[in-house]
């Protein structure tokens, strides 16, 4: 009897003692292909894209959201990592536009983004000029740190468009997934409607 009440009072020490200890981290998931050769790919849901997406919400506004499946193949076998929602908006305001794009998370692992945009100045001459400096890429960091959460990028300067031209938002999207480190992803280009600014000083709009 009094080994059997040491053999309690042993056990509920060491409870005691556990409770108090910090709990261990998961231990990461291992990258499926990480030894393996797998071929990303991606879904946007509605078949083949059109290059113009998205929709003309007003003569001054243009929006995109959209659900995009993703995952592999390896083996001549496609498997399903999960489910990112993109978005994007074009806000104009006379001669100028303002943007937001965003990447996150809408079913399966945290993913690590990155947004990227293009304006461009179809001035009747080509190649088109770009009226945003090029191409310009945010990835979800912090102190050089990747971040594994929605990434949001708010323009906070403007677009002045002077030229008598049609203009447009190409905007693509980037992305890591969870313990997928070996495979990055990307929608491709996706275009915005494209929107007119007249005479020089008239008000630009999406015709």
């Amino acid at each position: 009897m009094k080994r059997y009440l040491r053999l309690i009072i042993v056990s509920w020490a060491l409870a005691a003692v556990a409770a108090f200890l910090p709990a261990q981290a998961q231990a990461a998931p291992t990258d499926p292909c990480a030894s393996s050769t797998c071929t990303p790919w991606v879904d946007s849901g509605v078949g083949i894209l059109a290059p113009i997406v998205g929709q003309r919400q007003s003569a001054f506004l243009w929006s995109y959201n959209q659900v995009w499946l993703y995952g592999y193949t390896v083996n001549g076998q496609n498997v399903t990592v999960g489910q990112i929602r993109v978005t994007a908006k074009v806000n104009l305001n006379g001669r100028q536009s303002q943007w937001t794009q965003t990447i996150g998370t809408f079913s399966g692992p945290a993913i690590y983004g990155n947004n990227e945009w293009n304006c461009v100045d179809d001035n009747g001459i080509l190649p088109n000029t770009s009226c945003s400096g090029g191409w310009q890429s945010r990835w979800n960091n912090s102190n050089g740190s990747p971040n594994f959460t929605t990434n949001t990028f708010t323009s906070t300067d403007t677009n002045y468009h002077q030229d008598n031209s049609t203009y447009w938002y190409d905007f693509d999207y980037f992305w890591e997934a969870k313990g997928y480190g070996s495979l990055l992803w990307t929608t491709g280009t996706l275009t915005s409607y494209h929107f007119v600014c007249k005479n020089r000083t008239a008000a630009c709009q999406f015709p």
